[in-house]
């Protein structure tokens, strides 16, 4: 899913609480729908990296990555590529 990071980066730009509004709605849905594995889970991190380049998406970044990695605390794999991703600080 490199292609999404690509066009993150782009859209975010012009509209960046848009992008995070549709990272977070996707990997919940994801997430929700047991589309799990270690490959949703880098994804996931990606999407999130690729936002967190932007200075005014840092702190939504940040809050969602915590709330990912407390909300699916069972989910080693995706708490791993958070920290991996060094989205949240454990």
């Amino acid at each position: 899913m490199k292609g999404l990071n690509e066009i993150l980066k782009l859209t975010a730009h012009t509209c960046p609480n848009e992008c995070m509004d549709l990272v977070m709605e996707h990997s919940a849905q994801c997430l929700d729908n047991d589309q799990r594995g270690r490959v949703m889970y880098v994804s996931i991190a990606s999407w999130l990296t690729a936002l967190n380049g932007f200075q005014s998406l840092k702190p939504q970044v940040a809050i969602y990555a915590e709330h990912l990695y407390k909300t699916y605390s069972r989910l080693n794999a995706l708490r791993e590529e958070l920290r991996n991703a060094r989205l949240v600080r454990k």
